[in-house]
């Protein structure tokens, strides 16, 4: 069992308590989005800025408007990944009122 915990500690990184930032998740997204050779990919790095732009509208807009809008350029032919790029697009225009 030592061997498993081991083996789990050097993948992971022992010691390093290393939080994930919303500004790093973005930021790593919009590369996968502008750097993926593979559409499905594309497509999840789509959908993971599609929810965070609800809560961080700033900082997906900063980081990914220009590679959004790039990708619904070059994959017009992929209805679903353009309703996904359009409805993130959406989510960092639209002001909720209550």
């Amino acid at each position: 069992m030592d061997f498993f915990s081991k083996g789990y500690s050097a993948l992971v990184g022992e010691g390093k308590n290393l939080q994930q930032t919303p500004e790093l998740t973005i930021q790593k997204l919009t590369d996968r989005v502008s750097a993926s050779t593979l559409i499905e990919d594309r497509r999840a790095a789509v959908l993971g800025l599609k929810g965070l732009a609800k809560e961080y509208k700033r900082i997906v807009g900063e980081e990914a408007l220009d590679p959004l809008l790039s990708l619904l350029q070059e994959e017009y032919e992929d209805p679903s990944l353009i309703k996904s790029i359009l409805e993130t697009i959406n989510n960092l225009i639209t002001t909720e009122e209550y």
